[in-house]
């Protein structure tokens, strides 16, 4: 279950388009695009690798953003209603939980034996 589908998923509905965001190391996050569709958040294509700085310069309007927000990047974005609460972007045991028993009901199991962690990048020493 990536984690950005989780924090995607403790987001109230909106009409907005959803960047959620964790944290990658080194000064990068991983953001993906996500839209409310037939009751729920949905992916719009692959999460990307980058910093805040790109993020930040290119930020459409309209768009709402979720997620690890370091301290420095929230106090620059002080008092703009399209970022979420502190409160909302914690990845939370209840989302992940839920959106496990919405994947099973609607026949999107895997078998764990083939579960694999995803990385953005291929791990040192691979």
């Amino acid at each position: 279950m990536p984690t950005l589908d989780i924090i995607a998923h403790a987001q109230p509905p909106s009409h907005h388009i959803l960047l959620a965001v964790v944290r990658a190391g080194r000064g990068r996050i991983v953001v993906g695009e996500y839209e409310f569709r037939a009751g729920s958040w949905e992916p719009n294509g692959a999460p990307v690798l980058t910093n805040w700085v790109d993020v930040l310069e290119n930020l459409p309007d309209g768009h709402w953003l979720c997620g690890e927000i370091e301290r420095d990047v929230r106090a620059q974005l002080e008092g703009r209603e399209w970022v979420c609460t502190p409160s909302q972007a914690l990845r939370r045991a209840a989302c992940l939980a839920e959106l496990a028993r919405m994947r099973l009901s609607a026949g999107h199991a895997a078998d764990a034996a083939t579960l694999e962690p995803v990385y953005m990048q291929a791990p040192l020493g691979a």
